[in-house]
């Protein structure tokens, strides 16, 4: 007995010599997701030997990026390095997973039901054979009496329907017995072939002059994760602020799912180019002009007119309670969120922990809600859109550290449609646009007995003349601001003359045309619009 106990002693020896590895396994305790890509943080704890040791970390997911690998050692020892590898062959027993084995259990109770009634079908089809051979009605050299030849037909007429019947409900359920089946197999086969999935390792060498336990910390970053931004836009009427709901939509598909883990979401990039600009020497020289056609017929990037003006007078004009300090609500979301404004982004860590599965779908967190100070205003655009959209404008929005992303609009209690949020803008007021309002009617019409052409001198000047009605059908004042426009001349030859306009705001370099205007209930306002455009009467115009 005592030589068995030293063979035994001597073989674990010679493993740990050989192999020299210390399997552990590790937690994942917090993921930083980025816009693009996550990093995750996992803990260890290990006994290592005096001497040099290697640590084998298990279970990391495939789509790591080795260069991001950061180890942090807590004991008497020292990191000598920090590889990764993959493994092939990191797959478990399927009995040993919970889930598996179940499945695995339910597929043997379903192939024991199959086969009782596979022997229940052959018992009955035997007796049908037996009573099919047995169904001689007499012979040759002696006949049966009409009265023996109606018992013996109703006798295997009876009993030939009830051997069919049981046969035909036994085929019925081995149907869907099998079928059954079919879907506990592709489960089965689904949760096997996620275990046979090749994982990396983390392998760690490390030294130690005596021995004794070991904390490990592991950060580095996998693709297949991020998160993009959505909001819930809650406006319950004109005379409120705007509630916000800010919200994440995570997901993953490493491999792994991220179980119980603490969330930052964070609105930072890993995959910016960090390296410093460089300033190389300019230089000026003489251009020489090739001959160019003035007209270029190329179009050019539109204009956003209402960014061109400044909406800082429109608000001051409107605004009760615009510089009012925003208020968080305490009750969207059952936790708190600790926001972190650093030089170059902001985190978002989530007080609660969190578990996100990898499938590549999108789960939502909250990340904060916002009573948010915002002044109403409806905006026409007639020569594009004949509607009125109703939009809210808040200013000194850069306090809430929004992104660009989709938001549900609800006006009223009722859901109105989606919007873009675009919070990159240089313009010192963001506009929602919380859709149209059918209450608020918009015409435009041509006005032909204004619409002209004519030729003066060596000239054409034709004249273009617009009317636009706005009523307003709601209980309430409405304040609405209508934006038209009159083409831009690029060229000295063609004129462009404003001739009527009504008051309208008039910005020049821009051709843009602002009426503001206030509309109390069934009440209309009709604006007019009327400019021409004088050109040499040789040549064509066109506006783009």
């Amino acid at each position: 007995m005592k030589k068995i106990f030293v063979c035994l002693l001597a073989c674990l020896c010679i493993t740990q010599l050989i192999g020299g590895e210390i399997l552990t396994d590790s937690k994942l305790v917090s993921v930083t997701v980025y816009r693009v890509l996550a990093k995750e943080n996992r803990t260890a704890n290990v006994s290592i030997p005096k001497g040099n040791s290697e640590i084998v970390i298990s279970n990391v997911s495939m789509n790591m990026q080795e260069a991001s690998l950061q180890v942090g050692v807590k004991g008497n020892a020292s990191l000598l390095s920090a590889t990764t590898r993959v493994n092939y062959f990191s797959k478990q027993e399927v009995n040993n997973d919970l889930a598996a084995k179940k499945m695995k259990d339910s597929l043997q109770e379903i192939d024991d039901e199959i086969a009782w009634l596979l022997e229940q079908k052959s018992v009955y089809t035997g007796e049908l054979a037996l009573l099919n051979v047995n169904n001689k009605l007499g012979s040759e050299e002696e006949g049966l009496i009409p009265d023996e030849l109606i018992e013996l037909t109703d006798v295997y007429r009876k009993r030939a329907m009830e051997i069919k019947k049981e046969l035909f409900e036994l085929s019925k359920n081995e149907r869907i017995l099998r079928l059954k089946r079919e879907k506990y197999q592709g489960q089965y086969n689904e949760l096997n072939n996620k275990q046979s999935t090749p994982v990396k390792e983390l392998v760690l060498s490390v030294y130690s002059e005596t021995g004794g336990a070991l904390n490990l910390k592991c950060s580095y970053l996998v693709a297949s994760a991020g998160w993009t931004p959505m909001y819930d836009i809650k406006v319950e009427n004109t005379n409120k602020p705007v509630n916000l709901d800010y919200k994440g939509k995570i997901y993953q598909s490493t491999g792994f799912d991220w179980r119980d883990a603490k969330i930052t979401l964070s609105t930072g990039n890993p995959t910016r180019d960090n390296n410093r600009p460089i300033m190389n020497p300019k230089f000026v020289d003489f251009t020489y002009y090739a001959p160019l056609n003035s007209y270029d017929p190329a179009p050019k990037k539109p204009m956003q007119m209402m960014e061109k003006s400044n909406m800082a007078m429109d608000l001051g004009r409107d605004g009760d309670g615009v510089n009012e300090p925003y208020r968080e609500g305490i009750d969207a979301f059952d936790y708190g969120v600790n926001v972190k404004e650093n030089d170059i982004n902001v985190e978002f860590e989530i007080d609660i922990t969190q578990t996100i599965p990898s499938d590549g779908k999108e789960h939502i967190v909250g990340i904060k809600t916002f009573e948010v100070p915002a002044t109403y205003k409806y905006h026409v655009v007639p020569k594009l859109d004949p509607a009125a959209f109703l939009l809210a404008k808040i200013t000194d929005y850069g306090k809430y550290n929004l992104l660009a992303g989709n938001a549900n609009i609800f006006f009223e209690d009722m859901y109105v449609g989606q919007v873009a949020i675009n919070p990159n803008t240089s313009g010192d007021t963001l506009l929602l646009s919380l859709g149209k309002d059918d209450k608020v009617v918009v015409k435009r019409t041509k006005l032909v007995d204004k619409t002209s052409s004519k030729i003066i001198g060596q000239n054409k000047k034709e004249t273009y003349a617009w009317e636009t009605i706005i009523r307003n059908n709601k209980t309430t004042n409405v304040e609405i601001e209508i934006l038209d426009q009159v083409p831009i001349s690029k060229q000295k030859e063609i004129e462009v003359e404003l001739l009527e306009y009504d008051g309208a705001q008039y910005t020049e370099d821009y051709g843009k045309l602002l009426w503001n205007i206030t509309l109390k209930p069934n009440e209309s306002k009709k604006i007019k619009l009327v400019y021409s455009i004088k050109f040499p009467q040789d040549k064509t115009i066109s506006e783009y």
